[in-house]
């Protein structure tokens, strides 16, 4: 439009200067004429005197003005040229039209219009180097003539990568959120099915926050398919989350266990757009409202919830278990959380008829439900539902583990792993490879007594001790990836604040494999999880802040190649060698 308006003000402009030419050409023209007729005219009273002797009978002629276009033979007796003086004239647009007055609405339909004809503004992007081109255009060729294409090794073509030395970490900060609550985190749950979204879960916090952080109990999913991570739900409850999950059959559906040993279940399929803040779907019953339902045989969770997990998700009824720290375990129907779907389940050591003393009461403090299921007699299950048992384990807080069964007894416990350390176990962990074309599975724990142990489930002693320098609050195993794992140090002297190391325990035995640096200002960390790929590591702290770590697997293995050393430590498989172990 503006190239169109320039061309036209253009060609007024051309115009006008060609009128102005004209003009100047015809006074020219006049001013010599004049001249002319008035050096051929008569002296006028040499006229006078003609006219006064010799009177003359002037012809009258009449002269059709709609027809004569020459000029007239009569000439005037007197003639008077008026001089001519010097005049300033300045070119200007003649206006020939009249402008419509717009209104502001028709000003910005307008502008709009124009915005919208506009052509788009294309960023500048770097233009690629000329032997990239050449590169290129030598594949397509090559490619269209012989019909297949080549490889970069046969075209000798040589990609540009980042340069990084061993000592750099091979966890890389990818984004951060902020502790705008100022509230600990105690869960961080990831799901296959929507891998942009983060569900954080927050514990307790003493300060008095408002609007949609007042609740006690809160849950927030976060999406960060973006460079800044945002917020999209608000998940409220009545109580502090102790443990939270997604839902394995139906992401849009959330379950929580709770503080106060009740279960609450969000579900976000008819949420409005506009909706933020979301309440409890279902919830499980009271304490009073159980008691008044005294036919059926459940227990009701009066301590904190410890795991929330979905062990059997291919059933029709897909169901979810709940285990607390007093060691009751119960099963519940995602569609009905009035009262669990099965009789309750308690593990304690000693018969039912006995009475209950205070150093055969279990204090559950982690859960350990295998993935390796193990061979069992299929008569002896009390419950079909309750099959997960035998491959559960229960870490306790005087060092023991103990592995479940399902039999038609009432006893729960199968056996008793312990030694003569009575640390705490703070994780549970499992890891299983190929031997001899059989599957050997173990279980590796961590302990409040400065060691990480391994199991063999025929034992019930460790088959291997490993010895730390630090105080282990937290181990997670890394999805798809045997022996690695990430250790969540509570005390790591001489530092007085909490670290992470990283664990391979094929590389180093009895030793970390590299440490992840923690951010100056990121505080205590309070929890440690990855994603179901293995590739993400989530690090939440103490004042509600999230560190999402990518794990760049090129650098891994350049630092664990640079970390063996089999003269002095050979790795886990090789100790495992030397020793029965069996499945």
């Amino acid at each position: 439009m503006n190239i169109d308006r320039q061309a036209l003000l253009e060609q007024k402009r051309q115009r006008l200067l060609e009128l102005k030419q004209r003009r100047l050409q015809k006074e020219k023209e006049d001013a010599e004429r004049a001249d002319a007729e008035r050096s051929k005219s008569p002296n006028i009273s040499d006229l006078g005197q003609q006219e006064i002797a010799k009177p003359q009978k002037l012809e009258v002629k009449r002269v059709d003005v709609s027809v004569q276009v020459g000029e007239s033979t009569l000439k005037p007796s007197l003639q008077y040229t008026a001089e001519q003086s010097l005049v300033l004239r300045f070119d200007k647009v003649i206006q020939v039209e009249f402008d419509e007055v717009q209104s502001m609405e028709d000003r910005e339909e307008a502008r709009r219009e124009s915005d919208e004809f506009a052509e788009p503004i294309v960023p500048h992007s770097p233009e690629p180097l000329k032997a990239e081109v050449v590169n290129e255009a030598l594949a397509s060729q090559l490619e269209e003539k012989l019909r297949f294409p080549f490889s970069k090794l046969r075209l000798g073509i040589r990609e540009e990568k980042e340069i990084r030395s061993v000592g750099d970490s091979p966890f890389v900060v990818e984004q951060q959120l902020g502790g705008f609550l100022d509230r600990p985190i105690v869960s961080v749950k990831t799901t296959p099915q929507f891998p942009e979204l983060i569900l954080v879960a927050y514990g307790a916090s003493d300060t008095k926050l408002p609007d949609l952080t007042d609740s006690k109990g809160l849950a927030i999913i976060f999406n960060t398919s973006t460079e800044s991570i945002f917020p999209e739900f608000f998940l409220h409850c009545t109580s502090p989350i102790a443990a939270i999950a997604f839902d394995k059959t139906d992401a849009f559906r959330i379950i929580c266990g709770m503080e106060n040993g009740r279960l609450a279940l969000w579900d976000l399929t008819n949420v409005k757009p506009n909706q933020l803040a979301v309440l409890p779907t279902l919830q499980s019953s009271t304490l009073a409202s159980l008691h008044s339902q005294g036919k059926k045989k459940f227990t009701h969770h009066t301590m904190p919830i410890v795991l929330i997990k979905q062990p059997e998700v291919n059933s029709a009824s897909p169901s979810v278990v709940s285990i607390s720290a007093e060691g009751v375990i119960n099963v519940w129907s995602l569609s009905i959380l009035a009262r669990p779907k099965l009789d309750s389940r308690v593990v304690k050591k000693q018969a039912e008829s006995e009475r209950l003393s205070l150093k055969d009461s279990v204090y559950v403090t982690s859960v350990l439900i295998s993935s390796h299921y193990m061979l069992q007699n299929t008569t002896s299950y009390h419950a079909p539902e309750y099959k997960f048992l035998n491959n559960t384990y229960l870490g306790c807080d005087n060092g023991e583990i103990l592995k479940l069964k399902n039999d038609k007894d009432k006893s729960v416990i199968d056996s008793i792993f312990s030694t003569e350390s009575k640390g705490k176990v703070t994780s549970l962990v499992e890891f299983s490879w190929k031997r001899n074309l059989r599957a050997a599975f173990a279980v590796v724990s961590s302990h409040m007594d400065w060691s990480i142990k391994i199991w063999q489930l025929s034992s019930s002693e460790p088959v291997l001790q490993i010895p730390t320098t630090a105080l282990i609050s937290k181990l997670i195993s890394r999805p798809g990836h045997c022996m690695q794992m990430v250790a969540l140090n509570q005390l790591s002297p001489p530092e007085e604040r909490t670290s992470l190391d990283f664990w391979d325990l094929n590389v180093r035995c009895f030793s970390p494999t590299c440490s992840i640096p923690l951010p100056d200002d990121f505080g205590d960390a309070t929890l440690v999880e990855f994603n179901s790929e293995g590739d993400k590591l989530f690090v939440s702290s103490r004042s509600g802040r999230v560190v999402i770590w990518n794990v760049d697997k090129h650098q891994l293995d350049v630092v664990s190649n640079e970390r063996i050393n089999r003269d002095i430590d050979g790795g886990i498989m090789h100790y495992l060698k030397s020793t029965d172990f069996n499945i």
